[in-house]
């Protein structure tokens, strides 16, 4: 996804909610934070992993989120299950993970198999009416498998010619 703010946020802001945030569906978050950080919750909220660096407020920005298989997971982890660890976040291609703010709390690394559950917003919380994000966003993308790290940046080195067979 790509995204420009001329703004300074004074809260969260929502770039993409997935899942019920409203109840036990394992809702995924990505957002900026209130130092123009890149925060990725998971579950209710209370587990994040946050970039190492900003986003930039007079530019576009291509912000990408990798979650891998808990099979990738340090901490070893049982099927569908995983840790922070699993969260990557990259920031213009490059990877601004800050590993400082990973945890072995365990979280759910797959989607529902509810369609009603799998809900997707952009730009706001997605179970209140706010978390707005004060920007523009373009060329938003979800995949049903986790990219690697190449294909991440070639996203962001030549976004118009990168296609996904499992693009959703």
């Amino acid at each position: 996804m790509k995204c420009s703010s001329n703004a300074k946020p004074v809260s969260d802001q929502r770039l993409v909610d997935y899942g019920d945030l409203s109840s036990t569906y394992y809702p995924f978050t990505i957002s900026r934070n209130t130092t123009s950080k890149v925060s990725v919750s998971v579950g209710a909220g209370t587990t994040s992993v946050i970039s190492t660096k900003t986003i930039n407020n007079t530019m576009w920005n291509h912000v990408g989120v990798i979650v891998l298989p808990a099979d990738n997971n340090k901490f070893g982890g049982t099927y569908g299950y995983g840790t922070t660890q699993n969260i990557l976040i990259y920031l213009n291609g490059e990877n601004v993970t800050d590993t400082s703010t990973w945890s072995s709390a365990t979280l759910q690394t797959y989607k529902t198999t509810s369609a009603s559950n799998d809900w997707v917003t952009l730009g706001k919380a997605n179970n209140i009416s706010s978390n707005y994000f004060a920007g523009f966003m373009d060329d938003v993308r979800i995949y049903d498998v986790a990219l690697t790290p190449q294909e991440l940046r070639d996203i962001y080195l030549n976004s118009s010619n990168y296609a996904k067979v499992s693009l959703v």
